[in-house]
């Protein structure tokens, strides 16, 4: 049996004011939705949800992401809908199905190396997973392969080393009781699974900055727990896993009133990016149901000794009404700063009313901005696909240097559709600058669209066929002598500075 770490929880949960904000009048985009017809309308009669975002390694702006699609919201049949988007998510370009007509649910993106993406899906039977790859920057994906894997599954990529590894619940697994597998060839095998003791399930999964794999996931309905390989990281060693069971200060939710036939949300588990000192801390954060009247609240716990021990819970959403507070999600940033995202409901006669919020921490969880807007209200009862009273399971947020991308399903055309959130300011070069502070300092930005050419050409928004750092459009006609333009040899209009 694996060493079992136990936390001891400490008395009380720690409600913290909102006394230290981070991100100083948090900018967010007005949302956009991605699974639109060619004409940038809505596909009525359709429904989509469990979104899911994976961003370009190389290039920031190029951006992937995928969702449990149903073309008809009457037919169970589901599929793994894809979008891409080079522009930072301003627009999207909705592809159908990765594979059309294929049962794929629980869909999970994650970045591997060289403008590669994953996309993992659970196979109909909920027993099996299989792994699609694109080497093309997500705009096609090569035949899937077996994946080992079941419900509820889980992706995390660890590119510098080639990994891909995969979890889901032993209760419906493929092979045994096993709940963990690993492929060290790019994900085009996976080697044989391994279980985790005591078993997690529900769960997401992350890579720290030495290649540590870190799981979060329930043992039971009240305990929580995060488990940890160091050895997963090494070809050559079957992986194995400690486990600590935590206190998250309330109960796992599930069959909420917001989301009937659903989950409130996955347990996430993230880890700062620093190789130290100090060591990196590791964060666990759900929607649990405390104990009193308030039926969810979002609570963090954390460990600064990798896990061995942990933090008792902190509220994170302290300054929020009562209600449902509900799919909270995690990342942080690579400067350590931690972002959450929840749907709140706050109105216990009308639970389906919902919006979106998100807050930041500086300083590890201990203190929090105020919740800031980031998608009004919509009603979460609306357009059940198969009858099923749900929402999906999550929502799925990635940090970067300045803010946050966010996917997320609401119902504002009456119906599941799924939409990106652009949370703090753009920063596409990843230089800490915001992007039109990068332009007003000399950044070139031909076309004047907000976006420097770099990023744009970067990310396939705009050839540069010379490499000259200049968009192919953007180049001037040459010119016959005397000055005059040869016609129908520009590529492109000139931009006029």
């Amino acid at each position: 049996m694996n060493p079992t770490v136990r936390l001891v929880a400490l008395a009380g949960i720690h409600a913290l004011l909102a006394d230290a904000p981070t991100i100083a009048e948090v900018p967010v985009e007005p949302p956009v939705q991605i699974n639109v017809a060619p004409d940038g309308g809505n596909i009525a009669g359709d429904a989509a949800n469990e979104p899911t975002l994976a961003v370009d390694l190389d290039a920031s702006d190029r951006m992937v992401a995928a969702w449990r699609q149903f073309d008809d919201a009457s037919d169970p049949l589901r599929t793994a809908g894809w979008a891409t988007s080079s522009d930072g998510g301003r627009s999207w370009i909705f592809h159908g199905a990765v594979d059309p007509g294929v049962f794929s649910s629980d869909p999970v993106l994650a970045a591997g190396g060289e403008g590669g993406f994953h996309l993992l899906g659970l196979d109909e039977g909920f027993h099996s997973c299989r792994l699609h790859t694109s080497l093309d920057r997500g705009s096609s994906w090569a035949p899937a392969v077996p994946a080992r894997g079941g419900d509820k599954p889980w992706l995390a990529t660890d590119p510098a080393r080639g990994h891909v590894y995969v979890f889901w619940d032993s209760a419906y697994s493929c092979c045994g009781e096993t709940s963990f597998a690993r492929s060290i060839d790019g994900g085009a095998t996976f080697e044989n699974a391994v279980s985790i003791d005591p078993p997690l399930s529900l769960g997401t999964m992350t890579v720290g900055p030495d290649g540590e794999v870190l799981i979060a996931g329930i043992v039971d309905i009240i305990t929580f727990a995060v488990a940890r390989s160091d050895n997963a990281r090494d070809p050559a060693a079957e992986p194995t896993f400690t486990v600590a069971e935590l206190d998250l200060g309330g109960s796992f939710g599930f069959l909420e009133e917001p989301n009937p036939d659903g989950l409130a949300g996955m347990p996430w588990v993230a880890v700062g990016r620093s190789l130290g000192p100090p060591r990196a801390p590791v964060y666990l954060l759900a929607s649990v149901d405390p104990s009193g009247a308030d039926p969810l609240d979002v609570h963090l716990v954390r460990s600064d000794d990798g896990g061995a021990t942990w933090t008792p819970p902190i509220l994170v959403n302290a300054t929020a009404t009562d209600g449902w507070q509900w799919f909270g999600s995690l990342d942080v940033a690579p400067d350590g700063r931690l972002d959450v995202v929840w749907y709140d409901s706050p109105d216990e006669n009308d639970p389906g009313r919902t919006k979106v919020l998100y807050a930041s921490s500086n300083n590890r969880g201990e203190t929090w901005s105020e919740p800031t807007l980031v998608a009004s209200e919509f009603d979460s009862h609306l357009g059940w696909p198969d009858e099923r009273d749900r929402l999906g399971d999550y929502v799925h947020l990635r940090s970067d240097t300045l803010g946050a991308d966010l996917v997320f399903a609401a119902t504002y055309n009456g119906e599941q559709d799924i939409y990106f959130a652009r949370i703090g300011p753009r920063d596409c070069n990843r230089n800490g600058i915001p992007d039109p502070d990068d332009i007003l300092a000399g950044e070139p930005d031909c076309d004047r669209d907000g976006a420097p050419d770099t990023c744009e050409i970067a990310a396939s928004a705009e050839a540069d066929d010379n490499n000259d750092g200049i968009p192919d459009r953007c180049q001037p006609a040459p010119r016959r002598p005397g000055g005059r333009r040869i016609p129908g040899l520009s590529r492109a209009r000139t931009i006029t500075p």
